[in-house]
């Protein structure tokens, strides 16, 4: 399966242009949100001299506050070793509290974690669970992963109709990866009856999309022709 792990520092921080010590001062009052965008200031250098340090003392405060982004953003910090020593099993303790507060990047993070064994024991059960759970809110890369597990049966029955679904999910939110894959079960009658027309739209928005495999069925298999009719 293609893991997919997050960049630090992902979210978007809109509040640079804001006044510095409005925010300092809203941040040191306790307000979370506050100290994750301080933190992420600091961290980056937008708007403040870079200080990794104050930045991950700000991310940790919002983090112990309860914060979902935060806790995401503290635990990438320990999964990576940014600023602090490399510690997986923090990362993991700060994914899952996020991940309980409805963090969908988290809850995939730590699914790739349980499914892997990284850092925590391989436990495909606790790692379906959090794939559903991310997947169901939306995220393209947990749905993505539910498909290949329930396409390859890997820890679980195999079940051709739900690998469908969900890569059919994250093939239409862009995954170039799941569109091939759509379109290859198209073309095989896996998990849905086939429809070469179908297997050749998906192929071309893979293909389109810059994916290898894509653009060397399409050629091989002359997917054009179904487009024709």
């Amino acid at each position: 399966m293609k893991i997919i792990i997050m960049t630090l520092f992902f979210i978007a921080i809109n509040s640079f242009a804001q006044d510095f010590n409005a925010l300092k001062k809203a941040a040191e009052n306790g307000d979370k949100k506050a100290q994750l965008e301080l933190g992420m200031m600091y961290a980056n250098g937008k708007g403040v001299k870079a200080d990794l340090q104050k930045g991950i003392h700000w991310i940790e405060k919002s983090a112990e506050n309860g914060y979902a982004p935060a806790q995401l953003n503290y635990g990438l910090l320990y999964y990576i070793g940014n600023g602090v020593k490399v510690d997986k099993k923090q990362a993991a303790f700060w994914f899952e509290k996020s991940a309980e507060n409805g963090n969908s990047d988290a809850q995939n993070a730590l699914a790739q974690m349980y499914y892997r064994g990284d850092g925590v024991g391989r436990d495909m059960k606790k790692a379906v669970h959090w794939f559903k759970e991310s997947a169901q809110q939306g995220n393209a890369n947990a749905q993505y992963s539910l498909g290949w597990i329930y396409y390859a049966g890997d820890g679980i029955t195999k079940d051709l109709e739900k690998a469908f679904y969900w890569y059919k999910k994250s093939a239409e939110k862009g995954s170039g990866d799941a569109q091939y894959n759509v379109g290859w079960m198209y073309y095989k009658g896996e998990g849905v009856s086939a429809d070469n027309k179908q297997a050749a739209i998906w192929i071309k928005k893979a293909m389109d999309n810059g994916n290898a495999k894509a653009r060397s069925v399409w050629r091989k298999f002359n997917f054009e022709q179904y487009l024709l009719h």
